[in-house]
């Protein structure tokens, strides 16, 4: 498991996703298809789980708590799915004075994009990251209590699995995920951190051989998923910049 502080993301998340309940609940912002459409009961569903995995896990049901928080992540990947072919309200995509653009109400002139995102899609990418890390290592967890062999490659594997998600998120979409990666690496730093010294427990069930290669793994998923969404993101606004550009002046001001 990271080290204790590293679970401080579940602050985060539940802030985020926090802020996201309070805006849903104006009159302004309660039909917009993002809520309506793309969010929908899915996040209900997911706090049901979420409450399962809360509960399992401090009876120390770890498979059971593993199982809740799995179905969550998948509830959490079609959320975002939904999120990805919903266009932003003003869409570098599709101006607003498009035959097929929706109508606008007066009050979203203030929702721009960067406000849009990290209301209504941030709280859910950072959350469905956090979630399939968290699903690693209870996996994890519960592989090392039943004392099934091979426990040292599981949690290789389980990093390397880390690392391959954050890299297709980030190179495969054609409108990338940047914040999922730097969640990962968030946690793949508390790994890094708690292997750099290890607890009593941790040496009981590992070699220092395998400990030496989880730490090394853990050390690249890191830094690469750090910088990684940094270059993508330049490459990303290098290459869209002048369609945006373009595109600004069909918004109409706000009188």
């Amino acid at each position: 498991t990271p080290v204790f502080w590293a679970n401080s993301m579940w602050l985060f998340i539940f802030l985020l996703e926090g802020i996201f309940v309070i805006y849903q609940l104006f009159h302004a912002y309660q039909h917009l298809k993002i809520v309506e459409e793309s969010i929908s009961y899915w996040f209900f569903a997911v706090n049901c789980f979420q409450l399962g995995w809360i509960i399992s896990y401090s009876f120390d049901i770890i498979w059971l708590s593993t199982l809740f928080l799995f179905v969550g992540f998948g509830l959490l990947c079609v959320v975002n799915y939904n999120l990805y072919y919903q266009d932003y309200i003003f869409s570098p995509r599709r101006p607003i004075d498009s035959q097929d653009a929706p109508p606008v109400r007066q009050e979203w002139y203030d929702l721009n994009i960067c406000t849009e995102f990290v209301i209504f899609r941030a709280p859910f990418q950072v959350h469905c990251a956090w979630a399939f890390f968290t699903v690693l290592v209870q996996f994890n967890e519960m592989y090392v209590e039943s004392n099934w062999p091979s426990d040292a490659i599981v949690g290789l594997a389980s990093l390397i699995l880390l690392w391959v998600l954050g890299i297709c998120i980030l190179f495969i979409p054609r409108y990338p995920l940047f914040i999922m990666p730097i969640v990962i690496s968030w946690g793949a730093m508390g790994i890094w951190v708690e292997l750099s010294h290890p607890r009593s427990v941790i040496l009981q069930n590992y070699e220092h051989k395998d400990l030496a290669r989880m730490k090394g793994a853990a050390i690249a998923t890191c830094i690469e998923h750090l910088l990684l969404p940094i270059i993508r993101f330049a490459f990303h606004f290098a290459t869209t910049y002048n369609i945006a550009e373009k595109v600004e002046n069909t918004i109409p001001s706000r009188v």
